[in-house]
């Protein structure tokens, strides 16, 4: 019988970078093993690929081992990793565990500290190792390998996991259609994602939800002038520095649930819009900001709150001109006349939207232009989505065509709404208690519950607390439906209780990636076989 970590050195093998056409070939490859193990060559019918909704045709691997009853347990993971080139001169090691251990422990790259911990044969190292190909390799181990024929196992591999979760928000869909299709009674979900905070004799943490996560993009315009006659004009990268300046670490966006801490937000990027250097002010420049929340923070406050430091910061900015231009009248630099009389307008994207409906008559068939243009520069051009939010922005100013100073704010990719497992669910608490006080008894797999996960992770997709609230949020996202949706309906339907566990990994995402084989080969599948045994009952 093949160990789990077996199918784990298969899976590295394969790049599987994410957001490109590599991970199309690692789907294909999880299909394969897949179709060649007996039970799925006797039934063809109960696995598959999905991939219509997908820009790249990235698939959704998915196969299901039937039981007795309708009870549905779901075991999923990504299979994208990050890319390799951090490797260095190592990179071509990158994907063969054995002989990047080998040239790792003679590299004068890796320190001494690193060579002691993974010349232990109990680690294996590589990219993708730990994430997420682990969470992969123990799931199959257990659909091919589980005796527990009460209920049904369905097994999902997702794509994207590290850049949008195109996957995971696709399998939305998915996971409605198998339930409609087999007549599936979801029980719980566990998304197999390595713990970076355990150490390998430590208890493993069951989380019971992950913080969200929300990306405020603000587009400031401003009046173009020459540099040399600034007076005349008004500097949009001076607005966007003092938006800016009074988001970043700004402690009104910290937020705590059951004693787990969010950090202040901060920005991810800052520049004006300019496509090459010209001695004019830039008319336009945007700025993007990370926030992370727990359930029960309002979201839509956090965006009035911004809504309002914009609307503060741009009054501030036309302040501060007038009294600079009313000095140098006074010094006999400028003369008063030709003063711009300007006020700040700041909306909101669905604001803006309203604005725009009285403007045009067309606004329809505008629009459309719109996003066509915007789903081409990400499509055909490869620009992110983060890029492709700013300009989908850009162009809503420039058809608002005002001649005063204005600021837009948005919501661009990736939105992960908070979650934490309703408490008030009896069946669930029945497994999660059970679980954890039978791993505890044996004294094998000790564990422990945790409410939130650190950061955000598909596991935001498994099930919703609101859609209302959520669709809410949506109506600010700036992009296209075509490129990013997140379908919040059908997600409140489904509503699988879901937890996230797995094996030891450690510096994922760095050359010195590793998993814990005991982990991997063992205890996950054991800790696996219990919560399915438990939700069987």
């Amino acid at each position: 019988m093949r160990l789990a970590s077996d199918i784990l050195r298969e899976l590295v093998a394969v790049r599987s970078d994410t957001g490109t056409i590599h991970e199309c070939t690692m789907g294909k490859k999880i299909y394969e093993i897949i179709r060649e193990d007996p039970y799925f060559k006797q039934h063809p019918e109960l696995c598959g690929i999905y991939a219509e909704q997908d820009h790249l045709k990235r698939p959704i691997v998915w196969a299901l081992r039937r039981g007795s009853s309708n009870k549905t347990v779901v075991l999923s993971a990504h299979y994208d990793a990050v890319e390799t080139e951090s490797y260095g001169v190592l990179e071509p090691y990158a994907l063969c565990p054995d002989e990047l251990k080998e040239q790792m422990l003679q590299s004068p790259t890796i320190s001494d500290d690193i060579k002691k911990i993974i010349a232990d044969s109990g680690w294996m190292v590589g990219r993708g190792a730990a994430d997420c190909k682990s969470g992969i390799a123990e799931n199959l181990y257990v659909l091919f390998h589980s005796t527990n024929y009460d209920g049904n196992i369905l097994f999902t591999a997702v794509c994207d996991e590290e850049n949008l979760s195109a996957g995971a928000r696709q399998c939305i869909g998915v996971y409605k259609r198998l339930q409609e299709q087999f007549a599936l009674e979801y029980k719980i979900g566990v998304i197999t994602e390595p713990d970076s905070y355990k150490d390998e004799t430590g208890p493993f943490s069951i989380a019971e939800g992950c913080v969200g996560k929300i990306l405020p993009v603000v587009v400031t315009k401003g009046v173009v002038s020459h540099a040399a006659l600034m007076l005349y004009g008004m500097n949009s990268s001076y607005m966007i520095a003092e938006i800016v300046r009074r988001i970043e670490l700004n402690e009104q966006f910290h937020s705590c649930d059951h004693n787990r801490h969010s950090h202040p937000s901060t920005t991810l990027f800052m520049k004006n819009l300019k496509e090459h250097y010209d001695i004019s002010l830039p008319e336009f420049s945007a700025a993007a900001f990370n926030i992370l929340f727990h359930q029960n923070t309002d979201v839509a406050q956090y965006l009035q709150s911004i809504k309002t430091y914009c609307f503060e910061a741009a009054n501030d900015c036309v302040e501060k001109y007038t009294k600079t231009y009313l000095d140098m009248v006074r010094c006999g630099a400028v003369d008063e006349k030709d003063m711009l009389q300007l006020h700040a307008e700041v909306f909101t994207v669905e604001e803006l939207m309203n604005r725009l409906e009285g403007i045009h008559p067309d606004l329809g068939s505008r629009l459309t232009d719109i996003n066509e243009t915007v789903k081409d520069q990400y499509i055909r051009e490869g620009i992110t989505i983060q890029q492709v939010s700013v300009e989908y922005i850009k162009h809503l100013i420039t058809l608002y065509n005002s001649p005063n100073p204005v600021v837009v704010i948005g919501i661009a990719p990736p939105y992960y709404p908070a979650v934490t497992n309703d408490q008030n669910n009896p069946e669930l608490e029945r497994i999660l208690d059970g679980l954890v006080s039978n791993l505890n008894s044996a004294g094998y797999a000790p564990a422990f519950r945790d409410p939130y996960n650190a950061g955000p992770t598909d596991l935001c997709y498994m099930f919703c607390n609101s859609a209302e609230k959520n669709m809410e949020i949506m109506r600010d996202m700036c992009i296209p439906k075509e490129i990013y949706d997140i379908d919040f309906m059908t997600l409140e339907k489904i509503n699988i209780p879901a937890i996230l566990i797995g094996a030891t990994g450690k510096d994922v995402h760095k050359k010195t990636e590793r998993v814990w084989l005991d982990d991997v080969d063992h205890k996950v599948p054991y800790i696996l076989e219990e919560i399915i045994r438990l939700a069987f009952q």
